[in-house]
């Protein structure tokens, strides 16, 4: 886990990411990158793809990817604060329903996001996100990001885009 005064950078210099062929059938909670409960993290430059192996689109039994990029909290009280998504090309397969190119939530643990469970302070939150500069296609959903139910928890401090230079790129999307 990073700080403000030690950040973790990880810069992927345009290299591709494919998505594993051996995902749980039916898990709803796959992804090529998962920040659970990590903060001050910054994701550059990559590319990620879905395995062309991966192609049962049945939600209960599907072994497709669900998100690109996933930041979910460890605990109710330990979200995955003050993150970065930058300059990455996310390209899944819309076909596949619960497609998501970056996907935040805080309403949810990391591997049941069936049932609620939201966060229950602050801290819990995904406070903080920058998601900048991403070209993301073929997915259902482009970016979400769901702040924790109770009045008052809202996720803070998100910067989604901003200027013409930090636009995000979404096309060929939807499917349901």
């Amino acid at each position: 886990e990073g700080s403000s005064t030690n950040t973790i950078r990880i810069v992927g210099n345009g290299n591709t990411i494919t998505a594993s062929n051996t995902l749980t059938a039916g898990a709803l909670n796959d992804g090529i990158f998962k920040i659970i409960g990590g903060d001050f993290i910054t994701l550059e430059g990559f590319v990620m793809t879905e395995n062309a192996a991966n192609t049962t689109t049945a939600a209960a039994t599907n072994n497709m990817t669900d998100w690109g990029v996933a930041l979910l909290y460890t605990t109710a009280s330990n979200g995955s604060q003050n993150n970065t998504i930058k300059g990455c090309t996310i390209d899944l397969d819309r076909t596949y329903q619960n497609t998501f190119g970056i996907y935040s939530n805080s309403n949810h643990t990391a591997t049941v996001i069936s049932t609620a469970a939201p966060a229950s302070n602050n801290a819990g939150g995904n406070n903080g996100l920058t998601i900048i500069g991403n070209t993301i296609t073929d997915i259902n959903i482009g970016i979400v990001v769901i702040g924790p139910s109770p009045s008052g928890l809202e996720n803070d401090g998100l910067t989604i885009g901003g200027s013409l230079a930090n636009a995000n790129t979404i096309s060929n999307f939807g499917t349901t």
